[in-house]
């Protein structure tokens, strides 16, 4: 099982933003299909990881999509930030939310994903 990476993080955070507080932005065809696949990701309890620069833009995606999903709760691993000391913990099997910092060297991790 993979994982679903999320990068370019400001264009999900603008999608998730408008969409889970509505101001009349109207949600375009390809932004709801990006959204559909984040939110089966989550209801299915896959694996994402959230990639970006900003610490504060990944705790601010995690937050929204917490938003998204409401009523329902995520119990699962949730780490907003994940240290470079612990990146094992990217190949472990059950479901997770990551976020990881874009300067972190993804050459230098070493993960086994199962297909």
């Amino acid at each position: 099982m993979y994982p679903y990476i999320l990068g370019k993080v400001p264009q999900y955070l603008e999608i998730l933003k408008h969409w889970c507080f509505p101001d009349g932005v109207t949600i375009y065809n390809e932004n709801f299909q990006k959204i559909n696949v984040l939110l089966q990701a989550i209801l299915l309890e896959k694996q994402i990881i959230i990639v970006s620069s900003n610490p504060n833009e990944i705790i601010n995606i995690c937050e929204a999509i917490f938003t998204l999903i409401y009523p329902l709760k995520w119990v699962c691993i949730y780490i907003p930030s994940l240290p470079l000391q612990c990146t094992e913990t990217l190949s472990a099997t059950t479901p997770f939310i990551i976020g990881i910092s874009k300067i972190l060297d993804f050459q230098r991790i070493q993960i086994n994903f199962q297909l």
